[in-house]
């Protein structure tokens, strides 16, 4: 009996083992996507390079009263920084690294709950049609708990489709705003 339980703690450690030399060799895949906006990038721009902006439509943001979540530096912009403590979206802080208006903004997304991790986010705004492509990109590094976490818990698919919900309501909110130009002209 001893033999076949020492057999079966053996074969499920190497297995334990295998899983995770698998996971940490495979390379960092980014996680991107995109939604078609029926906008000018000049319209859709300002709701991603303002991080307060960003944060109405931010499905990882936190909301909640318990969260303890601050802005610091600029405005909008490179050096507008977000620092977050949540139940629902873990600790860390993300900061607007780079800005190309109305094209691309650059963002550092340092997480240290649930799992530490160094993210770059990067949304493109490219014209097409009579809209505007928005891509939403994640990659970077995580450590060997966050990866085999991830791998275990389908994150790219889940991380993918919190996207997915960003990207529609940022579409909604962009597409329900009247453009300022018309605002101005009837006030």
């Amino acid at each position: 009996m001893f033999d076949i339980i020492a057999s079966t703690v053996i074969a499920i450690m190497a297995a334990a083992a295998v899983l995770v030399l698998y996971v940490t060799r495979r390379p960092e895949r980014p996680i991107a996507r995109s939604a078609l906006i029926e906008a000018p990038a000049e319209r859709i721009f300002p709701h991603i390079n303002d991080l307060k902006a960003l944060n109405r439509w931010n499905p990882f943001d936190d909301k909640s009263p318990a969260s303890a979540n601050t802005y610091s530096g600029a405005a909008s912009g490179p050096g507008q920084r977000y620092d977050f403590d949540t139940k629902s979206s873990g600790s860390g802080h993300i900061e607007i690294v780079r800005s190309v208006p109305p094209r691309r903004v650059e963002m550092n997304l340092v997480m240290v709950k649930p799992f530490a991790c160094d993210n770059q986010v990067v949304f493109t705004l490219e014209p097409e049609g009579t809209g505007t492509r928005v891509t939403w990109s994640m990659s970077g590094t995580a450590g060997t708990f966050a990866k085999v976490m991830g791998f275990l818990m389908c994150g790219e698919q889940m991380c993918g489709n919190a996207f997915d919900k960003g990207l529609a309501d940022l579409k909604a909110i962009v597409e329900r705003d009247e453009p300022r130009d018309a605002i101005r002209a009837v006030g």
